[in-house]
């Protein structure tokens, strides 16, 4: 009965946390994104008897979800469709996997050769085909005819596949050069060309007219494109300075520019007009925009301390501003419009930021508490809010709502909902065991939809009754929490001045607890029967 109340305590945390359309201001006043209702959810653990981790997860164009990880499995839940039905060796397989809105597996299959894999990158073209990248250290991947590398080059490749709804592999390449090449980001221009970005050590790679044509440093970022046929290399740009720099996500802008993050050293190439021009610390977080040619830097800046930091997440919103998340360690950091203006504490701080179209800091804040917080990836949501996954060490990380605020294992997975301005966390909460949890994917569609996966060793990890894996398969799993809401446009309560309730009557905040609280015991009340 404790594991059934804690699983529906996590559909309610949820309900929350992901992100969920309530804003409770300091007033105490609801903004008009409340929920009105849930329409659908599903946790589940997805494994074997090895270990897993996940790494991203997306939404398809019917609304399913995609997921993408590494096993060390060889007992792997796996559907009649899988292309790979045997685990191909070495250290990791990738896995794909394909949940429905109401969390059935339509779609599993292992991907890899005889040695490592590290999948890095999901997205979904508009044919909902799915296309994955990361790096192999494998011979054998299932490379087909005409792909622009169909044996391995280096000491380490990047790959790109792309496989059919029904799991049919319908393109599958190497990529890089002598040196180790690891992919980033995947996204399609309008063309249907694949638009990456990674980093590299192998240099003879950069193309005629590329922003960068030669290999710079101890390791460089890299943006490309290839063509939409798989076969021709149309564009690749180094970038990078003489020092370690790596671009570890990427996003594109309604030009189809790219938008890319990751760690930058001294002598990384900076736009005249950067919000901070000069490295401060050892390595510094940075976001760049360089246009669709791969010619031209629109605009490029660090973004850091004298500690070193880094950005792992980067996303567009609706206007084309540019979103950050990533971590510090730096307590120097000049912040912005913060809702948090100063470091917490720890090993490492959160940092989220925002940076219009032409690269004008917005809002800069810190994330977290008095010890460690991580931040994996950032989405903006349909009303432009950015919504970050991670993991935190921190008791006092910032959840509240009544419902979500207490940690319960040594680190659990957090989530947080950012205002626009930057000024405000809406919503953040733990998920989580009694053990240890890691926030490391999320996607937010335009109805309302939110996915987050990570990876888990608690074996009381809250998910839901008719899950597709209710119980841990072994030592460490994947999680995926999904969660759908109808949120109607209801008006803003914006209380008078000065703020009072009359007497005798709740204020908002008392009644949304309360009706939430309501929520839960109706919904244990439900369970409660069905289990007699």
């Amino acid at each position: 009965m404790v594991k059934q109340e804690s699983r529906i305590i996590t559909i309610l945390i949820c309900s929350v946390l992901l992100l969920s359309m309530i804003s409770i201001v300091s007033t105490g006043a609801v903004a008009s994104d409340a929920i009105l209702a849930q329409t659908s959810d599903y946790t589940t653990y997805f494994g074997g008897t090895g270990a897993e981790d996940a790494t991203k997860v997306t939404f398809d164009n019917d609304g399913n979800t995609i997921l993408i990880g590494q096993t060390t499995s060889t007992d792997l839940p796996l559907t009649s469709g899988a292309f790979q039905t045997e685990y191909g060796g070495g250290d990791w397989d990738a896995f794909i996997a394909k949940f429905s809105p109401s969390g059935a597996l339509l779609f599993s299959s292992y991907f890899g050769g005889s040695s490592y894999e590290h999948v890095t990158w999901v997205n979904v073209d508009s044919d909902n085909n799915i296309v994955i990248a990361g790096n192999t250290y494998s011979s054998g991947l299932p490379t087909t005819p005409g792909a622009l590398h169909v044996t391995p080059i280096g000491s380490g490749d990047g790959f790109i596949a792309k496989i059919a709804p029904n799991g049919t592999i319908l393109y599958c390449t190497y990529f890089g050069g002598t040196g180790e090449d690891w992919i980033y980001g995947m996204e399609f221009d309008g063309n249907g060309n694949y638009m990456f970005a990674g980093w590299t050590t192998s240099s003879g790679l950069g193309t005629t007219g590329a922003y960068e044509e030669n290999y710079q440093g101890l390791a460089d970022g890299f943006i490309a494109r290839v063509g939409a046929g798989g076969s021709n290399l149309q564009m690749f740009s180094y970038l990078g300075g003489p020092g370690n720099d790596r671009c570890w996500t990427m996003a594109i802008d309604s030009s189809y520019n790219y938008v890319v993050g990751g760690l930058a050293g001294d002598g990384f190439p900076i736009s005249g007009d950067a919000h901070q021009g000069v490295q401060a610390g050892g390595t510094d977080a940075f976001i760049a925009k360089i246009d669709h040619s791969g010619s031209s830097l629109n605009f490029s800046t660090f973004l850091g301390g004298t500690d070193d930091d880094g950005t792992l997440g980067v996303d567009v919103d609706s206007h084309d501003n540019l979103l950050l998340a990533g971590y510090t360690k730096s307590d120097d950091i000049t912040t912005l419009s913060a809702a948090q203006s100063s470091y917490a504490g720890g090993d490492y701080d959160m940092l989220v930021a925002k940076f219009n179209a032409t690269g004008t800091a917005q809002f800069v804040t810190y994330l977290g508490g008095n010890e460690t917080d991580r931040c994996w990836d950032v989405r903006a949501d349909s009303d432009d809010n950015a919504v970050i996954i991670g993991r935190t060490d921190s008791y006092d990380y910032p959840a509240f709502n009544g419902l979500n605020d207490t940690k319960s294992g040594a680190y659990d997975a957090c989530a947080t909902k950012v205002s626009t301005d930057g000024s405000t966390f809406l919503a953040s909460a733990f998920i989580g065991g009694s053990s240890s949890d890691i926030g490391e994917g999320i996607d937010v569609d335009n109805e309302g939809n939110v996915v987050v996966t990570g990876r888990t060793f608690s074996d009381d990890f809250p998910v839901t009754v008719g899950a597709y894996e209710e119980d841990a398969p072994g030592g460490s799993d994947v999680f995926v929490c999904h969660t759908a809401f109808i949120s109607p446009p209801l008006p803003t309560t914006t209380p008078t001045s000065p703020t009072t309730t009359p007497a005798g009557l709740p204020g908002s905040t008392t009644l949304l607890i309360v009706g939430v609280g309501v929520a839960a015991l109706v919904v244990l009340a439900v369970v409660c029967a069905k289990r007699r």
